[in-house]
């Protein structure tokens, strides 16, 4: 579509409404900021409710009434569920095609975050607008729809029907490059291809923070600092690790450690603060959502990360803090035998763990502690490997088909 003017880039994000909850505000400026130093007319379309700052500090125009995140259609009731999955589609679609309709044409349309409850639309709008409003449909499906069983099987529920169907009736026009389908590991590609058959295209998940210095956090010899960051979702694993860290504590031979855990309120299943570690002075809990500031300045205090996650939802699902962690060079401690197990060993360093062991955990944080310094190091040599793999200009690169240098390191 492009002719002798600059490429036209349209985000389109609902998340998008903070730039201290969650990550899609760092996550799409990277993004925003890596296209426009390469020439490209980048806009995104973000939620009505936007604040101030995200459309001060990016190019964003706040139109999308409704978001599906946070847990906005949740009900007990499964027909209420997908009552509401069908609902916040047609909204969707209701939305974008307002602007569309009145927008000069893109090049390239990109929808970041992807699930059931936009698809349809998706494809609604690549029906009626391509080739005619844009060129190219560029699809990121996060969070697959199934549960691993192990040996890289997946199960599918009778719920999945419909995001298969819809990914099939859009078959064609993967086929013809009017919509590229995108997953950002290669364990959630073929969890995909065992959903519904189609290839898909493997982009990073972009992390553009500057490099970061540790500062002293107090500690002495020895002495080591943990986190575990984000929401306190059952899925992340927050009581496997409250578990953990009552036990080791309690323990005489235990290594000198701390823990700081952030405890925010957020939508979905939560777990429980555990009483035995509220008023432990061994334990900070941050009771608050952290902007870009606040979180670097958090980073730099720590020697390393936890992040207990249940391989069952987080086999092939991307950490945005494990990518950012290897990209600052942190190490970390996480589950084996899913995608955290990958990035530790191909671009950074740590210590692995069974899934939902909270004893085998207390023995990877033991592990930790010993070989500190030596996790560290290794960190930091792969910190420039992990910082090109997931930059914006290799982003751009994927997204505008050019050669890709770094392609047989994919995982």
């Amino acid at each position: 579509m492009a002719t002798n003017r600059p490429l036209r880039l349209l985000i389109v994000e609902e998340a998008l409404r903070s730039v201290g909850f969650g990550h899609w505000y760092e996550y799409l400026k990277a993004i925003t900021e890596g296209m426009k130093a390469a020439g490209v007319e980048v806009e995104l379309l973000v939620a009505k409710a936007a604040e101030p700052a995200v459309l001060q500090t990016l190019p964003a125009r706040p139109v999308l009434r409704y978001t599906a995140w946070e847990f906005a259609y949740y009900s007990k009731n499964p027909f209420k569920r997908w009552y509401g999955t069908l609902q916040h589609n047609f909204r969707f679609a209701k939305d974008v095609a307002a602007h569309l309709k009145q927008a000069e044409p893109y090049d390239i349309i990109l929808a970041p975050t992807i699930q059931p409850h936009h698809i349809l639309a998706w494809y609604k709008i690549a029906r009626r607008f391509g080739g005619k409003k844009f060129d190219r449909l560029v699809i990121i499906c996060v969070n697959g729809p199934g549960i691993h069983m192990g040996n890289g099987r997946f199960q599918f529920s009778l719920s999945s029907r419909f995001y298969r169907k819809v990914l099939r009736m859009m078959e064609p026009m993967h086929r013809s490059g009017q919509v590229t389908f995108v997953c950002e590991n290669r364990k959630a590609i073929e969890h995909f291809r065992q959903l519904c058959g189609l290839e898909f295209t493997l982009f990073p998940h972009v992390v553009a923070f500057p490099i970061i210095s540790r500062v002293d956090n107090g500690n002495k010899e020895g002495e080591v600092t943990l986190g575990s960051l984000g929401s306190p979702r059952t899925e992340k694993g927050s009581g496997l690790l409250q578990q953990m860290a009552v036990s080791l504590l309690k323990r005489s031979d235990r290594p000198p450690v701390k823990f700081v855990i952030q405890w925010i309120n957020a939508r979905g299943e939560l777990a429980k603060k555990a009483e035995a570690l509220v008023n432990d002075s061994r334990v900070e809990f941050i009771d608050t959502p952290l902007n870009t500031d606040q979180y670097l300045a958090c980073l730099r205090t720590l020697d390393g990360l936890v992040l207990p996650y249940q391989t069952r939802h987080y086999y092939d699902r991307v950490s945005r803090v494990a990518t950012e962690a290897v990209c600052l060079g942190l190490p970390f401690i996480y589950p084996r035998n899913t995608w955290l197990e990958d990035v530790a060993e191909r671009c950074g360093a740590g210590v692995g763990f069974e899934d939902g062991n909270a004893a085998d955990l207390e023995r990877a944080v033991i592990e930790f502690a010993a070989r500190k310094t030596e996790l560290q190091a290794l960190a930091a040599e792969r910190r420039d490997l992990a910082r090109r793999y997931h930059s914006p200009d290799r982003f751009k690169t994927l997204l505008l088909r050019q050669p890709d240098e770094l392609a047989a390191m994919a995982f």
